[in-house]
């Protein structure tokens, strides 16, 4: 991306999702042949099921860490798994159970150790993030639940290309399969990678849950204006920042209704998502200390 007017709208939408309680990543970090954040694996579970990672430790001694990864990493390409089945259920693992990957928003604070647990997620953006471990490509925005990928961003800018331009690009450019090496890229593979893709600029968003190159198909994420499409012009400058920073993206959010998705490759299930992304104006939780 390098307009700098985009540079400018990343970063004012980074900015603002650290103000709420998210926080910012680099690409260094994110391993992009697992399609995981492994620190934030790893902290989420030493802080929210302490007990299991210590029967973890004493399995696998120092390799406690690689084994979880190596384990999400097959229940997140498994047939039976994905995204929004390893969320909902998380994942078992030899001699440690079950290890979950989320907590919904607990209904009262009586019970302390789900309340805990909701506090200690851990909701991550990073910017530009390199998917591909033998090639520079780079998408603008990754988020991050639990070191889970959730969503990514193409971002462009009234002021050179359009919402189009970044549609366009997903179509094109970030393709699930490279077409050359005809390796799968797990962050872009349906199920597998993030629930959601958004196409954004200043004024609109796209949204789409299955990238399959030219037939990828974009659902409007718009506000509306005045019963017409789009968003209104007093909010345009802003309308990124807003509906990201709006619940659309909150843990709560995506909790209270990843149990009523259904994954299946059609338009229907991204019509679940643009719902359930967009049908609650919840709080962010504080995010833990990492």
């Amino acid at each position: 991306m390098a307009a700098h007017h985009e540079v400018h709208l990343e970063t004012y939408i980074v900015k603002k999702l650290v103000d709420n309680g998210w926080v910012e990543g680099t690409d260094s970090h994110y391993d992009p042949v697992r399609a995981l954040y492994p620190e934030d694996v790893v902290s989420w579970i030493k802080t929210s099921q302490p007990q299991t990672w210590e029967k973890l430790t004493r399995l696998n001694g120092g390799d406690a860490d690689k084994a979880v990864l190596d384990r999400l990493e097959k229940a997140l390409a498994a047939k039976t798994g994905g995204t929004i089945n390893v969320l909902r259920r998380g994942f078992d693992i030899a001699g440690a159970g079950n290890v979950a990957m989320s907590q919904a928003a607990p209904e009262d604070d009586r019970n302390s150790k789900e309340v805990a647990k909701y506090h200690n997620t851990i909701l991550r953006v990073v910017r530009q993030l390199k998917y591909c471990p033998t090639r520079e490509w780079a998408i603008d925005l990754g988020f991050f639940i639990n070191g889970i990928p959730v969503a990514t961003v193409e971002l462009k800018t009234d002021f050179t290309q359009a919402i189009e331009d970044a549609i366009w690009q997903y179509k094109r450019d970030r393709l699930p399969q490279d077409p050359i090496t005809r390796r799968k890229e797990p962050l872009l593979t349906f199920r597998r990678g993030a629930i959601v893709h958004f196409a954004m600029s200043d004024s609109e968003i796209a949204m789409t849950t299955k990238l399959d190159g030219e037939k990828t198909f974009f659902l409007p994420f718009n506000k509306g204006n005045d019963g017409h499409a789009g968003n209104k012009a007093t909010r345009r400058q802003r309308i990124s920042g807003g509906l990201l920073l709006g619940g659309n993206l909150s843990t709560r959010c995506l909790a209270a209704h990843l149990s009523q998705l259904r994954v299946c490759g059609n338009q229907g299930y991204g019509r679940q998502v643009r719902h359930a992304l967009q049908s609650r104006d919840l709080d962010l939780p504080p995010v833990s200390s990492v």
